[in-house]
């Protein structure tokens, strides 16, 4: 745990800093593991979340006073691993892993103060998959696949959309105004990978051949008002 009163105060004209601002965070994680079937099959599990809140003194957005705003994040990682020995020569695993983060009134000290309170609210993360096997063939023959998938999507939307003197250009047809802050988005990204090596040892040599393909696809499921 991280208390903001126990920060150490910043040096001058550092308050907006990254290094020096002023923040909370509370952590916690709990993992477990160990044999599903003896000899066989093994497991991992792992979670951990953070909650850091960070604030940015003396913001100005127009027409209003200088004010404190605080950023406020979740974390949470979750972490899963299945482990088959199918044999004396042969070993699968299974991992999971997902990182969603959900960040509000997300941006940058200098952005702020000319974005009219309309912060971003965002979510981000995504989720893995890998399918990993093993075959020793023999003393010096060994051969390798792996199959992978990851997914992340990127969400964001303004916190209070109705506030500031910008957003009549971006109702008026014809008019709007695209660099000012960002409007409602939803992006996605897919990637792909397939894998399968074999390699050869003898003496103090190895040899490796094989194939890797990858395959990658993004996407703007929509961003408004464009």
């Amino acid at each position: 745990r991280i208390d903001r009163n126990w920060n150490a105060s910043p040096g001058p004209g550092k308050v907006n800093l990254p290094d020096e601002r002023a923040s909370d965070t509370t952590e916690w994680g709990v993992s477990l593991g160990g044999p599903a079937v003896k000899d066989r099959l093994f497991y991992f599990l792992a979670f951990n979340r953070q909650l850091p809140t960070l604030d940015f003194e003396n913001l100005a957005p127009f027409g209003s006073p200088p004010h404190r705003r605080s950023q406020e994040e979740d974390r949470s990682y979750r972490f899963a691993k299945l482990t088959w020995l199918a044999g004396e020569r042969h070993r699968v695993e299974f991992t999971y892993l997902g990182d969603p983060v959900a960040q509000r009134h997300f941006d940058l000290a200098g952005d702020a103060s000319v974005k009219d309170e309309q912060l971003p609210d965002r979510t981000r993360g995504g989720t893995s998959f890998m399918l990993h096997h093993t075959a020793i063939l023999s003393s010096s023959f060994t051969w390798t696949n792996v199959l992978g998938l990851h997914r992340t999507a990127f969400r964001w939307s303004p916190s209070n959309p109705e506030v500031g003197p910008f957003r009549a250009q971006l109702d008026a047809p014809g008019s709007e105004s695209f660099g000012r802050y960002g409007e409602d988005q939803l992006q996605r990204l897919r990637n792909l990978t397939l894998k399968s090596e074999v390699s050869l040892g003898w003496a103090d040599h190895t040899l490796k051949g094989g194939l890797q393909v990858y395959e990658q696809a993004f996407e703007q499921t929509y961003k408004r008002p464009s």
